[in-house]
């Protein structure tokens, strides 16, 4: 069991649990370390990056999800109206836009189903929890430039709406399975600059949309590369929870077992052990996909319910995994304005210096346009960047510029620092293995003292001009 406040494990959970009850287990550190091990080696559409290896976690701050003086969250579209055959009728959806938008450029794209009795405005709207928490993520660097759609799973006579009993609404929502795939889907493409394709697009939902977020990944495969479902509620496939009641009656018979050509890119369910409803149909639905072999990261976290605060952080791991594996990797760099530049040999440079926190380092830079760059920028004072431990084997930072990159992939090592996305610095003490421009490398410190130095909280980089 994953506990809340603590970093979850990075693989599927295989402990046996029963509604309210569970035996705890951890991953060994060995276990820790093949995983990361694997990260740069085996993905699941690339070699660049592997989210079943990257562990989850299930502690991060509310910070993150307030909204903060110097970020900008994009451009909500509120009430956008298209017309649905599945409904018979006109549907709206709102839409994140994301900060820097550029009409030139394309998007990936993620559909995000509300709970049940909610609306298209619940995740996307005028600082949402959903809004800040892209926005902020989107800023420091631990997600991809993409467009956010939040899904009115009414689908049906608007004007009939209020009528509805909530055994009628739960059969209502199964059509915007189709909804979305039918004609959403073809309205955003149409209208919004976005990159199609099912390495492109996202469903994710919690509760009855995390259900929803299911059988629509499933249904259509071939549209949908990344599944993600928060303590998603029966009726998804044939289970022996409530039954007798409408939550029990199945969407699908089966799940569809996917291909090699339409396996998801990832799979993942997570539910909190406070959870009241759906603690086992979740870890049914994990099991099932396990006896089909269709790889998932299923979590079970201690301390967490059936609400927001839990939505929250499934949502941080979610954004922070999809489309990073090479075939959205044009997408990010396409939404991304960078300047490339060639990288040429390293050189030693006497004229930065380096501390990381107190500690003064070695560095020994590269000789390229992003170091430059560097020089210019703290040629007049000295750059803070407060650092943020990221995946167990880096701290990342803000530069609050953007440097000219060249970035190329890259397996990095201990003491290794580079240049992400054009305005983040990493500084690591493990690997990784992604798009980076180099910088330059500890050269004084020892893969231990790097971990003692960088791995045991949030920290800040100081570089200046001797």
């Amino acid at each position: 069991m994953i506990k809340k406040g603590i970093v979850g494990t990075a693989v599927v959970l295989s402990c046996m649990l029963i509604f309210g009850a569970c035996s705890t287990s951890q991953n060994s550190s060995a276990d820790s370390s093949e995983a990361k091990t694997e990260a740069a080696s085996t993905t699941a559409s690339s070699e660049n990056f592997d989210p079943y290896a990257t562990e989850n976690r299930y502690d991060i701050s509310e910070d993150m999800f307030k909204k903060r003086s110097d970020v900008d969250y994009g451009k909500v579209l509120k009430d956008v109206t298209y017309y649905s055959s599945t409904a018979g009728d006109d549907k709206q959806c709102n839409i994140l836009l994301p900060a820097g938008y550029d009409e030139s450029k394309k998007y990936p794209v993620m559909y995000v189903f509300h709970g049940f009795g909610g609306s298209h405005d619940n995740q996307i709207d005028d600082d949402s929890y959903l809004t800040l928490l892209y926005g902020n993520m989107l800023h420091d660097g631990l997600v991809v430039p993409q467009i956010t759609v939040n899904v009115d799973m009414y689908t049906d006579k608007q004007a009939d709406k209020d009528s509805k009993s909530d055994e009628q609404l739960r059969y209502i929502y199964d059509k915007a399975i189709d909804d979305v795939a039918v004609d959403l889907m073809p309205f955003i493409e149409k209208n919004y600059n976005v990159l199609t394709g099912r390495e492109n697009t996202a469903v994710a939902g919690m509760s009855e949309g995390g259900a929803k977020s299911l059988c629509t990944g499933f249904k259509w495969l071939d549209k949908f590369g990344y599944i993600g479902a928060f303590a998603p509620d029966t009726g998804v496939i044939p289970t022996e929870y409530y039954k007798g009641t409408f939550w029990n009656t199945p969407y699908m018979q089966e799940f569809p077992k996917p291909t090699e050509a339409n396996t998801p890119y990832y799979l993942y369910m997570s539910v909190g052990s406070k959870d009241p409803w759906n603690i086992d149909c979740t870890l049914y639905y994990r099991d099932v996909l396990n006896k089909m072999g269709v790889k998932n990261q299923t979590d079970l976290v201690e301390g967490y319910e059936h609400d927001s605060d839990f939505w929250q952080q499934c949502f941080y791991n979610y954004l922070n995994k999809i489309f990073r594996s090479s075939p959205s990797k044009t997408a990010e760099q396409a939404a991304t304005a960078v300047t490339t530049q060639t990288a040429t040999a390293e050189s030693k440079s006497d004229d930065l210096t380096v501390k990381i926190g107190d500690t003064a380092v070695e560095v020994e830079w590269q000789d390229n346009e992003a170091v430059n760059a560097l020089k210019e920028l703290v040629k007049t004072s000295p750059l803070e960047i407060k650092m943020s431990m990221y995946g167990g084997f880096e701290q990342v930072g803000n530069l609050g510029k953007t440097l000219p990159n060249s970035d190329e992939k890259i397996t990095t090592e201990a003491g290794d620092i580079v240049l992400y996305s054009g305005n983040q610095i990493s500084v690591f003490y493990g690997s990784n293995t992604w798009d980076y421009t180099r910088l330059g490398k500890i050269k004084d410190k020892s893969e231990t003292e790097l971990k003692d130095l960088l791995g045991k909280g949030d920290t800040t980089l100081t570089i200046s001009a001797d």
